[in-house]
């Protein structure tokens, strides 16, 4: 399969939000112009910890769900005290009036409590779901080692390398991202 890969620094928390909403902006539009899609559109962070994943799930809701989106409790595994293993967030903003369904998972943490995520469907299994594909509209996903999620269902795959040290307000950060030639995010490569 061939693929565009880019890279490039970033230095502040700003040029993240940019990113994050540029990367929002084109899943609404894939939404928008693609409503019957039969898959969902799957990102892959990878980083150490520390390093920003969390920040990209939070900035690309927010900028995805014009009025924040909804948590949806009952099917999110996340708290305080056990840290954010996945979280479910519903909002309505697609023109057609349907919900936005994003699941946000830390597939490093949900290995540890089933060790096992070979597929989709499997994946789907583990979080009580069915395998109907798609359960969800987006689906953003940290720590997703290539042999627990099959890598050609990535429509972007984003590296995050902490430049700087695990200080606060640090942003300085090298960012590399990969998606297939002709996916939606083609888009981030025209520079």
């Amino acid at each position: 399969m061939d693929t565009l890969a880019r890279e490039f620094s970033i230095s502040s928390r700003d040029e993240v939000v940019a990113l994050c909403k540029q990367i929002a902006e084109i899943m609404y539009r894939e939404l928008e112009q693609n409503p019957k899609k039969n898959r969902p559109i799957i990102i892959s962070l990878q980083s150490r910890d520390n390093a920003g994943k969390s920040a990209f799930w939070d900035i690309i809701r927010e900028h995805l769900f014009i009025k924040g989106g909804i948590f949806v409790k009952k099917h999110s595994s996340s708290s305080q005290e056990s840290g954010r293993v996945y979280e479910t967030w519903v909002g309505k903003t697609r023109p057609d009036g349907r919900d936005i369904r994003l699941l946000n998972c830390n597939v490093g943490a949900l290995m540890y409590e089933h060790m096992a995520l070979f597929s989709i469907n499997t994946f789907y299994k583990i979080l009580g779901k069915g395998t109907d594909i798609p359960q969800y509209d987006i689906i953003i996903l940290s720590k997703s080692d290539p042999q627990f999620i099959e890598p050609t269902f990535h429509t972007l795959e984003i590296s995050i390398c902490d430049l700087g040290g695990n200080y606060p307000k640090n942003w300085l950060r090298k960012i590399e991202y990969i998606t297939p030639k002709g996916s939606p995010f083609s888009n981030l490569f025209h520079y």
